[in-house]
């Protein structure tokens, strides 16, 4: 699962699995290991989180076999 995570304006937030730096516009990671720091982030009005809808193929795409 994945989310699109945004820094609030203004804010300089780095992702802790790589220790890059989110951009303005935010960017989608991995909601894995670091779901806490996350959500930490979240609750201290640093970044908002957005998730991400999954698409679905519509049945008669999908391969028989």
């Amino acid at each position: 699962m994945c989310r699109h995570i945004t820094p609030r304006a203004g804010l300089v937030v780095r992702r802790p699995d790589t220790g890059e730096i989110l951009p303005p516009a935010g960017s989608v990671v991995p909601w894995g290991p670091h779901r806490a720091s996350w959500l930490r982030r979240r609750k201290d009005g640093d970044v908002s989180i957005t998730h991400m809808a999954v698409p679905v193929r519509p049945a008669d795409d999908r391969e028989e076999g």
